[in-house]
């Protein structure tokens, strides 16, 4: 047994392996009996609720968890342990735990791949909620922690929601590794209610841009995955960040499954080679080559500038001595992209030419529309700013000056040209000067 244990080390550590973990809000997964703990809609002969949607929607769940492939899932609103075990045999996880008070309607639960080393629950007991569920894994040398929660809707009261949260604390800060994953019913936004834990721990939707953040039907991303600091050191022999995905749920459920991919290799910086801007809205943050011939300069502030391609979008320049002027043409290459305050922003670009001609910003620009999206640049808008809002003849949207700061006491009819989107909490924003 020491040998093999030995062996698998060594082919673990020699190749690398992949780890994905998941959670899923499987909405209201009701089985096909009545236990008096339903929700009214699920009552069997009370409802349209009935066995055969019931065993319909949890073959449909599994053959959905076929095709994610994750090694380990968290599930939450599972009503039982026996539709947990229906669905880790039908989508072939050869282990699982679940945990609900005796009263709950659903419980949390766990598939996994990976044998559990060990397993424990937290029971509240001052206040109506769910249990929180914690699993030890151990895979050669790697151990982790994952807790896996459903806390409280908005409706409840917020001294019951931060109750949730302090015990999350304690429990996720005295273990080792620890990943905490579930539908934690509360958005993610700049002062939310979660933000103790980033003390500690990472939210993976920093991987991600404002636009791209949500887990939910009402866009709002109230699912979310935290991995504890050291899953950042990229060293050897960790466990470490590879990447974080947002897979859609096929009509399964109200909420879009989260999935994180850890590596026991350090990753390598990645370089990509991207052929337009529009390109790198949809990857995100880079580093590797973006080519850009006969890119306009469509904005300028005092910290920096928007860079566009002809017929495309822009992106924001961070570069204080910038001396460009709106109009100039160049050829540039970008070789990094980050995201600073929910948007897009290019660290280092190299100018390789300034053309003696200007931009036609025709050709650049774009008219106020309904179908405006962040990187364009507005030619010219004009109308009455009241409060930091810009009302002009189609309707209203943000507005600020890094010049001059916010408009919020402008009240008065006022011309922008060469206004830039940006997004601003999940809203447009316009940067004018």
């Amino acid at each position: 047994m020491r040998i093999l244990f030995i062996m698998l080390f060594f082919v673990i550590s020699l190749f690398g392996v992949d780890i994905k973990i998941a959670t899923f809000n499987v909405e209201n997964l009701f089985d096909g009996k009545n236990h008096g703990t339903e929700y009214r809609d699920f009552k069997i002969g009370k409802s349209n609720w009935s066995n055969s949607k019931y065993l319909k929607k949890s073959k449909d769940i599994s053959n959905f968890l076929i095709e994610v492939g994750a090694d380990i899932v968290a599930l939450q609103e599972i009503e039982n342990e026996d539709v947990l075990k229906r669905l880790a045999n039908n989508s072939g996880y050869r282990y699982y735990k679940f945990s609900k008070q005796k009263d709950s309607p659903f419980g949390v639960g766990v598939l996994s791949k990976i044998k559990i080393d060990s397993f424990s629950y937290y029971r509240f007991r001052d206040i109506k909620a769910r249990d929180i569920l914690r699993l030890n894994f151990k895979i050669g040398e790697y151990k982790f922690t994952l807790f896996n929660l459903h806390f409280l809707s908005q409706k409840n009261s917020q001294i019951s929601r931060k109750k949730e949260i302090d015990q999350l604390l304690m429990l996720a800060y005295n273990s080792i590794n620890a990943i905490i994953v579930g539908d934690f019913n509360e958005d993610y936004k700049p002062n939310y209610m979660l933000k103790p834990l980033e003390e500690r721990f990472r939210n993976l939707w920093k991987e991600r841009f404002g636009f791209q953040r949500s887990s939910h039907v009402s866009g709002r991303a109230i699912d979310h995955i935290f991995l504890d600091k050291s899953f950042f050191s990229n060293q050897k022999n960790t466990l470490n960040f590879k990447n974080f995905k947002v897979i859609k749920s096929p009509n399964l459920s109200d909420h879009d499954l989260l999935m994180v991919t850890l590596s026991t290799q350090a990753q390598k910086p990645t370089n990509t080679t991207l052929n337009s801007l529009d390109e790198v809205y949809k990857v995100g943050k880079f580093t590797g080559q973006l080519k850009l011939e006969k890119a306009a300069i469509t904005y300028t502030d005092k910290f920096g500038y928007a860079i566009t391609q002809n017929g495309g979008r822009g992106i924001y320049v961070y570069d204080k001595k910038s001396r460009f002027k709106v109009g100039d043409l160049v050829d540039a290459t970008i070789y990094s992209v980050d995201v600073y305050k929910e948007n897009l922003e290019v660290k280092d670009i190299e100018i390789e030419k300034i053309y003696d001609e200007k931009a036609d910003l025709n050709n650049y620009t774009k008219e106020i529309s309904n179908f405006i999206k962040v990187g364009d640049t507005i030619s010219s808008i004009s109308g009455k700013v009241i409060n930091g809002r810009l009302y002009y003849g189609k309707g209203n949207i943000r507005i600020y000056s890094k010049n001059s700061g916010s408009l919020e006491n402008s009240d008065r009819q006022m011309l922008f040209k060469n206004a830039f989107v940006i997004n601003f909490k999940g809203e447009l924003e316009l940067l004018v000067k």
